[in-house]
């Protein structure tokens, strides 16, 4: 995955500003600039208010190849437990119609299992509150088939 342990609580114990200091070293800001394909007074501006940008903090860390999760982490945009949630949304969307249907399914086993009975309707929430109406049971129904459709009429 992003090669971080992430069954384990992280405290950031350093400000942005010392992360930089200790990913440039002795390195001037022209130089960091220049390594980090940044503008130097871009760059200097964000030192001496000890306010970087992401954008700045990325292409430092690309620049000094230092781990850039981590260096977004200590800018605090994200914290490492926000890298163990994935969004559900964007798994299901990624999810094939096999795997949802495999899980219906194994939700279905794991129900009948704990003898919960499946005999009320599925709310669909408000974004897909759709009119749904139960359909009587009707043993005796014939369906008809349709008269065929003579193409000679249809001009």
């Amino acid at each position: 995955m992003l090669g971080i342990p992430l069954n384990r609580c992280y405290t950031v114990v350093m400000d942005i500003s010392q992360w930089y200091r200790e990913t440039v070293q002795d390195d001037s800001i022209n130089a960091a600039a220049a390594r980090a394909g940044i503008q130097q007074t871009t760059l200097n501006r964000q030192v001496r208010s000890g306010k970087f940008t992401a954008e700045t903090v990325v292409a430092l860390a690309r620049g000094y190849r230092v781990d850039i999760i981590e260096a977004l982490v200590t800018l605090g945009l994200f914290t490492y437990r926000d890298l163990r949630l994935p969004s559900l949304k964007a798994t299901l969307a990624d999810a094939t119609d096999q795997d949802i249907v495999d899980e219906v399914a194994r939700r279905i086993a794991r129900t009948s299992e704990t003898h919960e009975a499946l005999d009320e309707p599925i709310t669909l929430g408000e974004k897909y509150s759709a009119h749904l109406s139960p359909v009587p049971d009707t043993p005796d129904l014939h369906l008809a088939a349709a008269p065929e459709h003579d193409e000679r009429e249809s001009d």
